[in-house]
């Protein structure tokens, strides 16, 4: 791929992922900026509190976002899934069990 011209500093490679396929382009990387104070003060709180870029720190935000879209119970399905795969111990969770766990036996 060819750089783009100018030489600018900003300009920075980017991955691009779909699926299985992975492209790579060019972004001029651009400061945060909103029109709206107070979304501008709500993005660089965590960004400071944190210590990272207030871009990185606005990604994150709305990666966390989309992920709470996603229902509770199909995000714990894959965690049911891998416990469900685990051979049968024939070890019995009883009274002694547990008592042995908190040292009072």
């Amino acid at each position: 791929m060819v750089r783009p011209a100018g030489g600018d500093a900003r300009v920075q490679p980017i991955a691009c992922e779909t699926g299985r396929l992975v492209s790579l382009a060019w972004s001029l990387a651009m400061p945060f900026r909103s029109r709206d104070p107070e979304t501008e003060r709500l993005a660089r709180e965590p960004a400071r509190s944190a210590g990272m870029g207030l871009t990185e720190a606005v990604r994150t935000a709305l990666r966390h976002e989309l992920q709470r879209a996603v229902p509770l119970r199909e995000r714990v399905r894959p965690i049911q899934a891998d416990f469900a795969a685990l051979p049968d111990t024939g070890l019995t969770a009883d009274k002694a069990f547990h008592d042995a766990l908190s040292g009072e036996e």
